[in-house]
């Protein structure tokens, strides 16, 4: 979505909590890579709700909302929603 930012994600795990830790998260033009550098901004929230950020199947604005994940930055909520918006929920078309 063309945004230019640097996101740490501080990610919790109560299930096993040996995954949690922080990352940053480097964007260019929308594309990821880690990074080593400062981040422009600290977004932390359970690794549940970053799976389903992940694969576009709650946005970020509502996960904020509802206090499911925090940011550094209350000005950075828009960026971070724009970075993981999608045009169409993801689906499945296998039959169970």
């Amino acid at each position: 979505n063309g945004v230019n930012t640097a996101i740490e994600f501080d990610i919790t795990d109560s299930f096993l909590p040996e995954n949690a830790g922080r990352f940053t998260v480097s964007f260019t033009d929308g594309r990821p890579r880690l990074a080593d550098g400062a981040a422009d901004v600290t977004v932390s929230l359970d690794i549940a709700d970053f799976s389903s950020l992940m694969l576009g199947t709650v946005d970020f604005t509502s996960l904020h909302r509802y206090g499911r994940a925090q940011v550094s930055r209350e000005d950075a909520v828009g960026i971070v929603s724009r970075l993981f918006r999608l045009n169409h929920a993801p689906y499945c078309t296998m039959s169970f």
